[in-house]
Parts: structure tokens; C-alpha cells; sequence
């Protein structure tokens, strides 16, 4: 009898930290997704930069910088605050810099 109540408590115990062990993968998973993704979007705004000033753009260049900052601005104002309202109000659209 002692042992069966053991071998229960030990086993809902091994369960209970598999879950928190999954779920801490799927966590990182999911944080190294967006650093992927964060660091593609930042390669291509490089690209961007890069050949407006090859093309001596410089005014388009200016201006999507600018846009840019505008951009991480309003999104540093979300992630501080944790205001996802702002969302709804953009229709529901993530922050992002999408269609930079």
C-alpha cells in the first residue's frame, strides 16, 4: 500500500515537471523564432539603407529612417506600457515593421 501511494506521488510528480520542462521548450522555441525573424527584418532594412546610399538616395534614405524610428517608437510604447489596446485600435495588426 505505501509503495503504490510512493510510486503515484512520484509519477505525478515526474509528470507535473515534464509539462513545466515542456512547456519551458516551447517557450525558447518560440523566442528563437522571433529573434530569427527579427533578425531577418533587421538584414533587410540594412539592405534597404544600403542601396539608397549606393544609389545616393539620400533623401529616401532620410526619410526611411526616419520611418523607422517612427516605427520602433510606437512599438517601444506597447512592449513599456504592455498596452495591447493599441492594437485593437490598428485593427487588430501586430507591431511590427511590416510594409517599411
Amino acid at each position: 500500500m505505501f509503495l503504490r501511494i510512493y510510486r503515484h506521488f512520484v509519477e505525478r510528480k515526474l509528470g507535473s515537471q515534464r509539462a513545466l520542462t515542456e512547456k519551458y521548450y516551447e517557450e525558447v522555441q518560440a523566442m528563437y523564432q522571433q529573434m530569427r525573424a527579427w533578425r531577418h527584418d533587421y538584414k533587410n532594412h540594412l539592405q534597404v539603407m544600403k542601396a539608397h546610399l549606393d544609389l545616393g538616395e539620400y533623401g529616401e534614405l532620410s526619410e526611411y529612417i526616419l520611418h523607422l524610428d517612427e516605427e520602433l517608437t510606437r512599438i517601444s510604447k506597447v512592449i513599456e506600457t504592455g498596452n495591447l489596446g493599441q492594437r485593437k485600435m490598428r485593427g487588430g495588426r501586430k507591431p511590427g515593421l511590416a510594409g517599411v
